[in-house]
């Protein structure tokens, strides 16, 4: 997927990626990303080296046990959050 090619709705919301490098369904996200910055719109990218595809919220001692945390974090930076 081609950044350029990807319409960005004027009215696109703030957005946070999030993916394992071992999914093989996660190869859009950073396109995606690189698009909401190229529109000027507020996007965060978080690129997990383990995980898998879905990895969910359970710790199984991989990279991406505390994704949660990190999405928390963000929340409150964009104040949608308290």
């Amino acid at each position: 997927m081609n950044a350029a090619a990807i319409q960005v709705p004027d009215d696109a919301p703030p957005v946070f990626f999030l993916h394992a490098a071992n999914d093989p369904m996660s190869d859009s996200a950073p396109s995606l990303y690189l698009a909401w910055k190229a529109a000027g719109k507020p996007a965060e990218l978080h690129v997990y080296a383990d995980g898998g595809h879905a990895f969910g919220m359970p710790l199984r001692s991989r990279s991406t046990d505390h994704w949660i945390e990190r999405f928390g974090d963000w929340l409150r930076y964009q104040k949608l959050l308290q």
